[in-house]
């Protein structure tokens, strides 16, 4: 997914976020976040800076990671 793509979704509403572990190979990630009721801008990146909800924090994410981007 491009980073244009997630941002699209994520500017929609919440959805369920699956990426890859940076830090240990073959572990996956499940996270829900969106980018909802967020006055934030951001330019094409290689990281995207994404609102954990059920956290209330905000987290970066690399693209490249990213397997799905799916509605909740």
């Amino acid at each position: 997914m491009t980073f244009n793509q997630v941002r699209e979704k994520l500017l929609k509403g919440k959805h369920t976020i699956r990426y890859k572990s940076l830090t240990t190979e073959g572990n996956e990630h499940e996270v829900i976040g969106s980018l909802l009721n967020v006055n934030l801008f951001q330019s094409q990146s290689d990281k995207i800076l994404v609102f954990l909800e059920e956290e209330k924090r905000w987290q970066d994410i690399e693209v490249s990671t990213i397997l799905s981007v799916e509605p909740v």
